[in-house]
């Protein structure tokens, strides 16, 4: 039996408990108030605004879907990932540094690039690499559409990638990691399950490279699964904001982070490959 998500758990608590003290009316003023029930229903109804808010924002609440996030941290398994691809300067070169060190990783792809280079998509399917869904456009937005065209938006994806890989997606994740209450429903009819991050690299932005790659070899533990970006080309030697941004840089903290955490004795694989495994999945997702 699935578990209820945190935010379904909350809302019908506090629609008993508001319920509550509506039928049993306990001590009540000449002003029909009990201010210290009352207060006590505000507090709980502004911290569960507050979770809700923040569990838009922060995928690894889990508070609107189940989340996968991590494998155990007594495993010797690291988990790469790469959101927003495939492009044809960067995915490629990935493909090779990946194959060359003999890794594993997870590609999470829009529909609308997927359909503009299948065959980048055949070359990583083709690789062994998990390939999952990141919606068809891409966009913030996602998080405001109707169930309808919430649907439409996952569906297209997971159809076009069908198409081209014969295969459907067991997994998705969401565009900058946003969920809402829609959510949970589409997945289930689409049978996906949501896959998260432990690590967020921070390379879809300005970075100062050495930085990324110090960071992610201190925080590192057994499960973790780090959050790349492999959409676009960074340039040559093009600049954002104050920091160079190259596709040179971004390959070599890559190769760098691989050969580091093999050294340690990490294999780069990627956990929960399908929704059959249930082998890393925790219970009820």
């Amino acid at each position: 039996m699935t578990k209820p998500t945190p935010f379904y758990l909350s809302t019908v608590i506090l629609a008993l408990s508001g319920t509550a003290v509506f039928l049993l009316k306990p001590g009540y003023n000449t002003n029909g108030i009990n201010t210290e029930i009352f207060s006590w229903l505000t507090a709980l109804f502004l911290l569960w605004v507050i979770l809700s808010v923040c569990g838009v924002a922060f995928l690894s609440m889990g508070w609107f879907v189940p989340v996968f996030s991590r494998g155990s941290k007594r495993s010797k398994i690291v988990a790469l990932s790469f959101d927003d691809g495939p492009h044809p300067e960067t995915t490629p070169r990935l493909l090779t540094i990946l194959e060359t060190h003999k890794v594993k990783a997870a590609f999470f792809v829009t529909g609308s690039k997927a359909e503009k280079y299948p065959e980048i998509i055949r070359a990583i399917h083709a690789k062994g690499h998990l390939i999952g869904n990141h919606s068809y456009s891409h966009s913030w937005r996602n998080n405001l559409l109707s169930p309808r065209s919430l649907h439409t938006e996952i569906a297209s994806c997971q159809n076009i990638l069908a198409g081209i890989t014969g295969e459907k997606p067991a997994w998705y994740r969401p565009p900058v990691g946003l969920t809402n209450p829609r959510l949970l429903p589409v997945l289930r009819s689409l049978g996906l399950r949501v896959y998260g991050w432990s690590i967020r690299t921070g390379d879809g932005v300005s970075v100062n490279w050495q930085r990324v790659e110090k960071r992610i070899l201190k925080k590192v533990r057994g499960g973790d699964i780090i959050l790349f970006h492999d959409g676009r080309s960074r340039g040559r030697s093009g600049t954002i904001g104050k920091e160079t941004h190259t596709n040179a840089d971004f390959f070599s903290v890559i190769e760098n982070c691989i050969i580091a955490l093999q050294k340690r004795g990490f294999a780069l694989e990627v956990e929960g490959k399908t929704t059959q495994d249930k082998t890393s999945v925790p219970p009820g997702l």
